[in-house]
């Protein structure tokens, strides 16, 4: 997948989080594969999510989630929040 760089961020902000995104090696954090660049635009290359963002997947399933599907998501996402904290982001 392709995220088109924000160019209201500055050149650092952008190395920063492409910084961040280097370090972050987990199975419920999107992985970063690099950085395409065009004359005109930017795009960081991530990994496709088949079933899009959580968030998107969260609105349109929203009726038809079990129980037990919230607790599979409430606990990958802790695990995702205790990577980043165990690397200080």
């Amino acid at each position: 997948a392709l995220k088109k760089v924000n160019f209201n961020k500055t050149k650092e902000e952008i190395e920063n989080q492409i910084n961040i995104l280097q370090k972050l090696k987990h199975s419920n954090i999107i992985q970063y594969f690099g950085i395409f660049e065009e004359e005109i635009d930017n795009f960081i290359v991530l990994e496709y999510l088949p079933m899009g963002n959580l968030n998107n997947l969260l609105l349109k399933e929203r009726k038809s989630l079990e129980l037990f599907d919230l607790i599979h998501f409430s606990k990958d996402i802790s695990s995702g929040m205790l990577c980043l904290s165990n690397n200080n982001i």
